[in-house]
């Protein structure tokens, strides 16, 4: 199994991707794109995420690649996965509810 982020590096939900993963010690390759130079708008990109946004997380494996858009869902995953603690102890409704705002702070921004 490997792991590409699609992002660029001005983008928020991107760095708070790479971010997350760096601190958890799981590899990835970053693949950067220019959102203002159309990078985001070619068929191959629109294919992996219709709405065109960064960042575009691909799970590499035997069994094909899981393409997964969308900061909060992509932290979400990767938490959930490799059972990372902070996502184990947002099993607490308080916590849950504290994850809920800031994710949806972050998909706030275009």
């Amino acid at each position: 199994m490997s792991y590409t982020v699609y992002g660029h590096y001005a983008s928020q939900p991107s760095r708070a991707v790479m971010w997350a993963m760096f601190n958890h010690n799981i590899p990835f390759k970053f693949v950067e794109l220019d959102p203002t130079r159309g990078h985001t708008r070619t068929p191959e990109f629109l294919k992996m995420n219709p709405a065109g946004g960064v960042p575009v997380l691909i799970e590499s494996g035997s069994s094909g690649d899981f393409v997964l858009s969308e900061s909060a869902a992509i932290l979400t995953y990767l938490g959930e996965k490799h059972q990372w603690k902070v996502w184990l102890d947002l099993f607490c409704p308080i916590l849950q509810c504290k994850r809920d705002l800031t994710f949806g702070y972050i998909g706030s921004f275009p």
